[in-house]
């Protein structure tokens, strides 16, 4: 059994003023290669602190992270960084910019990573056509639909040869609706790991 991504007593506090916050009480998470899981919670409850943690964008006060065998609180600020792009984010608002064709969105993500035009393609064409957006490939986000931007959101993530995909607070009947509509299920755990968080009223 491989876990691509692991939380051990994942405890994360922030100071605000003279009062000491504890968002994080001892989390612990084992995700295995394939594996399509959600992650629930009322707003406030710590949702997105715990996907700045496993986006590495932040290190816990305490536990551990492992990525892929790695602990990443062992790491120095640049192994961070390399390591964050290798993970790819659905934002809820998608982050697209306006000027770019779908298709330039998808290669801004591989431009940073220095892969070549060629590799950039072979990439990114397989992907469009899994998302079924290959007749707007050359459309800006402007002339799609909200459902759309949000496919090429995935598209992006996933263009990035990521080890798991946190997807920030869109709505989990969302993700069932592209499972049934596009076989995304069946999609998106084939290139990786993909976890879903979505907020709900209390």
């Amino acid at each position: 059994m491989k876990y691509v991504l692991k939380a051990e007593d994942l405890k994360k506090d922030y100071q605000q003023g003279s009062v000491l916050v504890h968002v994080l009480r001892g989390v612990n998470l084992n995700v295995e290669e394939g594996e399509f899981i959600s992650i629930l919670g009322p707003s406030g409850s710590g949702k997105s602190t715990l996907l700045n943690l496993f986006g590495v964008l932040d290190i816990p006060t305490q536990g551990k992270i492992i990525i892929n065998g790695t602990n990443i609180s062992k790491l120095s600020n640049n192994k961070r960084a390399e390591l964050r792009r290798e993970i790819g984010f659905v934002f809820q608002f998608f982050n697209l910019i306006p000027r770019l064709s779908i298709y330039k969105n998808i290669e801004l993500a591989l431009n940073i990573k220095n892969i070549s035009k060629k590799e950039r393609e072979k990439k990114i064409l397989p992907i469009i056509q899994e998302v079924g957006l290959e007749d707007r490939i050359n459309h800006r986000p402007n002339e799609l639909s909200g459902g759309q931007k949000q496919r090429v959101a995935i598209a992006r993530a996933l263009a990035q040869a990521i080890t798991y995909l946190p997807k920030q607070k869109t709505q989990f009947e969302l993700c069932r609706q592209w499972a049934k509509d596009l076989k995304n299920q069946e999609v998106l755990i084939k290139y990786k790991d993909i976890i879903p968080v979505s907020s709900y009223t209390s």
